[in-house]
């Protein structure tokens, strides 16, 4: 394409590539009438195409096409299957620490003893005053 038609390049582009409507292809057709550049252009990228197609496989036949699908369909089924295993596993390890916690919860406020107050020094000597005040039990003696 030559410098003066570097606005027509990517509309001409876009028409060769069949994206162009049917009023912009009619102005297209009409300037590659007048224009030998743009001419040039889309009959090097028909060349292309031509080299293109000739370097694609072949369309696949109905068997091999049948046996990807299978094994494209296997393999998929495979891995939700294996998604599934992992979300069990997941959901079964959130379960179990949820009961451990749930039972360190229970476990603390059930078997453990309750609240510990702190007495000031002075409780402490009066407590201890009265214990020693205390009179003593007597003992029953063992008969034997």
């Amino acid at each position: 394409m030559i410098e003066a038609c570097s606005k027509w390049g990517p509309r001409v582009s876009a028409w060769f590539d069949g994206e162009a409507s049917e009023l912009e292809a009619r102005e297209i057709r009409t300037h590659l009438r007048d224009c030998g550049g743009c001419r040039a252009a889309v009959n090097e990228w028909g060349a292309q195409r031509d080299l293109f197609a000739e370097i694609q496989p072949a369309q696949v036949s109905e068997v091999a096409l049948a046996r990807m699908t299978r094994r494209f369909e296997s393999g998929l089924a495979a891995e939700v299957h294996g998604m599934s295993t992992a979300l069990r596993l997941w959901t079964t390890a959130a379960a179990v620490l949820l009961l451990a916690l749930a039972g360190s919860f229970v476990a603390d406020r059930v078997f453990l003893p309750g609240e510990a107050m702190a007495a000031t020094p002075r409780d402490i000597d009066q407590a201890v005053q009265e214990i020693l005040e205390r009179p003593l039990a007597t003992v029953p003696a063992k008969s034997q």
